[in-house]
């Protein structure tokens, strides 16, 4: 019941809104106010999101309100990871993945995400590969589990000394 006094509520504030000079809610105002400009910066060469946010389309911060990124969490990230972290396969055949997985605590914001194949996806649950950012470019990839040091030989197991 609770939910339902909260729409009520929410419709209600939206008619009050409701501009007197040009008949346009707030909510169709702010739609058409939204911009976002994808460049590519003459310094460096990266490609840059300038986006302004607002109430209506939401920031890039979820956190736990929900499990799933968002479409503007999904092309922000498109345009970050420009594909797979893993392997570079196109956006197109990626999911969001939580670095911090969800399960263990982990929000669903635009920096504790990263886009991922299908393949990329199964090799850090099944295999224990890690996405770790890179210090001097600040990209995210995909980093094989540590592998544990061989002494040559023969990898059977060997009895305790006696």
């Amino acid at each position: 019941m609770r939910a339902v006094g909260c729409c009520i509520r929410t419709v209600a504030r939206h008619q009050a809104e409701a501009s007197s000079d040009d008949g346009a809610s707030l909510l169709e105002r702010q739609r058409k106010e939204r911009s976002g400009k994808i460049f590519t910066s003459r310094h460096d060469g990266m490609v840059v999101l300038h986006a302004q946010f607002d109430p209506v389309t939401g920031d890039l911060r979820m956190g736990r309100s929900r499990r799933t990124a968002t479409d503007l969490q999904r092309a922000a990230l498109a345009l970050r990871d420009q594909g797979c972290v893993g392997c570079a396969v196109s956006p197109d055949y990626c999911r969001a993945h939580h670095i911090i997985e969800w399960q263990h605590g982990g929000r669903t914001d635009y920096d504790n995400l990263v886009l991922v194949c299908n393949d990329c996806h199964h090799k850090i649950h099944d295999h224990g590969h890690t996405v770790e950012q890179v210090p001097c470019t600040s990209r995210y990839e995909l980093r094989s589990p540590a592998t544990p040091p061989t002494t040559g030989g023969s990898t059977a197991p060997r009895a305790p000394p006696a």
